[in-house]
């Protein structure tokens, strides 16, 4: 089985808002393959309401959310699509990370919501079969 990988690092950390904010992103995605794409992270989190998305194609998309009200806590996410691409040269197709994040309770100054070493791994495989386990 032939196999591509490609690895994104987050550079540093990303503080999150109201306003979406793209944490890590792969561009372009060769069109006519199947790929399988992971994402992983940790967010530091006090007194708010984050949602993470990844997001790689039309349909082929996964998210989070990660609610916490009192004191602070750091948790890890982790997120993963698979899609097979149309054979379309003018196709341009970005596979990303993004996140928002909201306070729980009070205002925008009482919630933080930093992500933290969010990773991106695209991985092109000769073909995609789903079961249940």
């Amino acid at each position: 089985m032939a196999a591509d990988a490609v690895l994104v690092f987050q550079g540093e950390d990303v503080v999150l808002g109201q306003v979406e904010k793209t944490l890590v992103k792969l561009a372009p995605m060769q069109p006519g393959r199947s790929y399988v794409v992971w994402a992983k992270g940790q967010l530091f989190s006090r007194n708010s309401h984050s949602t993470l998305r990844l997001e790689a194609f039309d349909d082929a998309k996964d998210s989070v959310e990660i609610s916490f009200s009192d004191n602070q806590c750091l948790t890890s996410f982790a997120l993963m699509v698979a899609t097979t691409l149309p054979p379309d040269d003018d196709l341009f197709t970005v596979a990303k990370i993004t996140g928002t994040s909201r306070p729980f309770v009070g205002g925008p100054e009482t919630g933080t919501a930093i992500v933290k070493n969010a990773t991106l791994v695209v991985l092109a495989v000769d073909s995609i079969r789903v079961q249940q386990g």
